[in-house]
């Protein structure tokens, strides 16, 4: 983040009526080390499986996860022999995130790549389970487990009716749709999943983006 999308967040932080919501794939312990949301009421960290209330599991949706955890051991056990047959392409051993999704990296390849995109995307066709690759960064999670059930469920604890969602990649496209304005920086890989552009406000790609997404939301 840019210094001046640093201080436009400030801003929000104090605007009278908002209340911002960090999402995000990342693990708890790595969203953590985000200093500028520390201070947020809430957060919804490893892609829906956690939702934080002043840093704190919310202990109704802790439950809930729990529970889809222990009803799809026997998923959770096949897609770790499925992962296993493509380890020539990972640089570091899959992981088990918080106990929720699954995590590795790619090799700087687009080709291989691709190429792995395309075997999971017929493997996982007809299950479950879904998948993404931010970066190098691959993520293989229960569909059950994502941002957009977490903020429809934080959505209805918080008794909110208007919601303003932003986002980028493969998994934001339902979460996104949750929102009655939907911010999206160009050339994001979200737009390659969605039926209509027009239903979406676009902003700058990258770091600029960010402050005219926060700008938008200090004119709401």
């Amino acid at each position: 983040m840019t210094e001046d999308a640093l201080a436009l967040l400030d801003k929000l932080k104090s605007k009278e009526g908002l209340t911002i919501i960090p999402a995000t794939t990342r693990a708890l312990h790595q969203f953590k080390r985000v200093e500028p949301f520390q201070d947020l009421p809430y957060a919804i960290v490893a892609n829906g499986g956690t939702i934080l209330i002043h840093g704190e599991k919310l202990p109704e949706w802790e439950n809930k996860i729990r529970q889809i955890r222990k009803d799809r051991w026997q998923e959770y056990m096949f897609v770790e022999k499925l992962l296993k047959k493509y380890e020539e392409y990972y640089t570091q051993e899959v992981t088990l995130v918080d106990d929720i999704f699954y995590f590795t990296k790619l090799e700087d390849n687009k080709e291989r790549q691709q190429e792995l995109l395309d075997k999971l995307e017929k493997d996982f066709k007809y299950t479950r389970w879904t998948f993404t690759l931010q970066g190098l960064k691959l993520y293989i999670m229960p569909k059950e487990v994502s941002k957009e059930n977490a903020l429809a469920f934080l959505k209805n604890y918080l008794n909110e009716n208007y919601v303003v969602t932003a986002g980028d990649g493969k998994l934001d496209k339902n979460f996104l749709d949750l929102g009655d304005r939907r911010l999206v920086p160009e050339q994001s890989e979200v737009l390659g999943y969605v039926s209509n552009v027009n239903n979406y406000e676009l902003v700058s790609h990258g770091m600029i983006g960010v402050e005219e997404i926060f700008q938008k939301l200090l004119e709401c």
